[in-house]
Formats: structure tokens, sequence, C-alpha cells
């Protein structure tokens, strides 16, 4: 299997939710982001918790 790097984008919608975020919550979703980037479709689905 190959990997291919993705570019993601980024949009001034996406910068105002981004700004709207706690510094915790950027930190989270920084590193899904990255790994996105990096693993493309590849990253598979995230699965859900149930109670």
């Amino acid at each position: 299997m190959h990997n291919m790097q993705w570019e993601v984008e980024y949009t001034d919608e996406f910068g105002e939710w981004w700004d709207s975020l706690s510094e915790e919550e950027q930190i989270s979703i920084d590193a899904s982001g990255s790994a996105f980037g990096a693993n493309g479709a590849d990253i598979g689905v995230p699965s859900q918790q149930q109670d």
C-alpha cells in the first residue's frame, strides 16, 4: 500500500472556528489533522464509543 501526503486546506471559515476553540481542543484537533494529512483516506473511520 502506498501512502501519499495529502494537502489540508485552510479556509477563513475554518480560521474563525479554530480561533473559537480552547488550546486543549486545538491540540487535539491538530493531532487528528496531522494524521489525516499524512495518511489521507487510509486513516479510516473513527470508532464510536458506546456506553
